[in-house]
């Protein structure tokens, strides 16, 4: 039986696809509207479908992390999901401009600044 499509419009992007907890994960990005969307989905556990786990909120995300927003629209990258216990527990691994971020889809914890980092290892090549 082939793998079911998530109900995904041309102006999304392909931003994730893993597993964690022994669920598949496929997280996009919409890029062509005024509201920008970010969605995880999750297959479901007969594999008959996908399914909206969770929605990113950016206006969150945009009052925390101003520099997000570029001319060209907002940048992010999903790096992981990681499925707790309980849907409370979930979370999203997220690259920004500059930061690397904790999404819980309710709380924000900046893990690092990327900046430095990067500054960090051009000084040490």
């Amino acid at each position: 039986m082939p793998m079911p499509i998530p109900p995904i419009d041309d102006d999304y992007k392909y931003r994730y696809f893993g597993e964690s907890r022994g669920h598949l994960h496929l997280a996009h990005y919409r890029i062509n509207s005024g509201t920008p969307r970010f969605d995880v989905y999750e297959m479901e556990m007969d594999c008959s479908g996908w399914f909206v786990k969770f929605r990113v909120n950016f206006s969150t995300i945009h009052h925390a992390f101003p520099m997000t927003l570029q001319e060209e629209g907002y940048y992010l990258s999903a790096l992981c999901i990681v499925r707790g216990v309980s849907d409370k527990e979930s979370y999203v691994v997220m690259e920004i401009r500059g930061a690397i971020i904790r999404y819980n889809f309710n709380t924000l914890e900046k893990i690092c600044d990327t900046q430095m980092e990067l500054e960090g290892l051009q000084n040490a090549l």
